[in-house]
């Protein structure tokens, strides 16, 4: 005796319909909206630098040294952050550092992803000889602490915008090396790059038309990553006193300047490190968001 099912008999199971909260947690998880907001507010204010600043960010005044916050006692308005220990305003030094953190942070992705690219598609196309020797290359950078390393350079440059930027780049540039390179051994298996060498395309144009185009993805989510850890390394080495001049007012010097100080006038280190956590955390969230919208396996979730 045959036991038959009838599927229409079955239960149904139901799925709870998604509430307006999930909705709204959903859609949020999609936009940019975080990182987009904080970015354009960084970027907006490293632009019109000259015209937010209250003051000029190198002139002192030591009448109104340590002068606090304008919300808690004894603040002024005219110094919204509070003043540091030679009576410079933090608002202003705050935002034109804005300006040099993301000038030495685009100049040095952009080298520095240039650069690593262009390793990478040389390493992964061609192979052989040139694929070890870059590769080693890459494996003794990687065996040496990131930081470590630019600090001993920027030690032997000398504190100067230049400098900054030549050493973070020179450091930078093994992570997209390493990446895009894996990016390039999958390609150029696929159908596509066979059939343009049996169409007798020359290996530049390969690389160019065929190749480069497909890591573009993957370029872009990994220097949008690659920003935040640029300012953070920049920052560091501004704190060590390696970075820019004592003169310039950046982000990781002025965390140097108020690490003295930091219990009696806490603002000086306070809010530029706020001003680092908050830029970096907005890059790392839209590196996020850009991985999510430019990997096919991501958006099938």
């Amino acid at each position: 005796m045959s036991v038959r099912l009838s599927v229409e008999r079955l239960p149904r199971v139901r799925s709870a319909p998604e509430s307006r909260l999930g909705k709204l947690a959903r859609a949020f998880a999609q936009v940019p909206v975080i990182p987009g907001v904080v970015l354009t507010i960084v970027v907006l204010t490293a632009v019109f630098a000259d015209v937010l600043a209250l003051h000029s960010p190198t002139a002192t005044d030591l009448e109104h040294t340590f002068r606090p916050p304008a919300w808690t006692a004894g603040g002024s308005w005219s110094h919204p952050l509070g003043t540091d220990n030679l009576g410079r305003d933090i608002y202003t030094r705050i935002v034109y550092g804005s300006r040099l953190s993301l000038i030495v942070g685009f100049i040095v992705v952009f080298i520095g992803g240039s650069l690593g690219t262009t390793l990478a598609l040389v390493a992964g196309y061609v192979g052989k000889w040139a694929d070890a020797l870059i590769m080693r290359v890459t494996d003794a950078f990687f065996a040496m602490p990131f930081l470590l390393v630019a600090i001993v350079l920027a030690a032997i440059l000398g504190p100067s915008l230049v400098n900054l930027i030549v050493v973070l780049a020179a450091v930078g540039w093994t992570r997209y090396a390493r990446v895009i390179r894996s990016e390039v051994l999958r390609l150029k298996e696929m159908d596509f790059v066979a059939a343009a060498k049996l169409a007798g395309t020359r290996t530049p144009l390969i690389l160019w038309r065929h190749i480069f185009p497909n890591v573009v993805n993957t370029l872009l989510v990994l220097a949008t990553l690659e920003l935040g850890s640029t300012i953070i390394a920049a920052a560091a080495l501004g704190f060590l006193g390696l970075g820019l001049p004592p003169t310039v007012p950046a982000w990781g010097s002025m965390l140097a300047e108020g690490r003295p100080y930091i219990a009696s006038a806490w603002w000086i280190a306070l809010f530029p490190g706020l001003a680092i956590a908050v830029t970096v955390l907005g890059t790392n969230l839209l590196g996020d968001w850009l991985r999510w919208r430019l990997d096919p396996r991501y958006r099938q979730l």
